[in-house]
């Protein structure tokens, strides 16, 4: 998870963060299935966002909010990981309900 997030802090704004960011959610489900709902969770998330703007132009002021929206998802979400299971269930629920746009 620690990873996850030092990459996407590494990234630009723009879509194609959002489709890396699926691919590495999903494979890290694969590698680490103590968290694989998460993963899965912000995969998804990543990848409806991406697929809204397929072959759109993407509005700078949309792009800063989302990507700092889901900067925020994933920290909340490292920092449930080490919580007790009703702060990991909230932040899983967060995710869940999140929409990005």
């Amino acid at each position: 998870m620690n990873e996850l997030i030092a990459w996407l802090k590494e990234q630009n704004e723009g879509v194609s963060t959002y489709i890396g960011l699926q691919q590495r959610a999903h494979g890290l489900a694969s590698s680490d299935p103590d968290q694989a709902a998460l993963f899965r969770l912000l995969g998804s998330l990543a990848a409806r966002f991406a697929s809204s703007y397929d072959d759109m132009p993407l509005p700078a002021n949309i792009a800063r909010s989302t990507f700092e929206r889901m900067i925020t998802l994933v920290e909340e979400a490292l920092r449930a990981m080490d919580g007790t299971a009703q702060e990991k269930l909230a932040v899983l629920n967060e995710i869940a309900r999140a929409e990005l746009d």
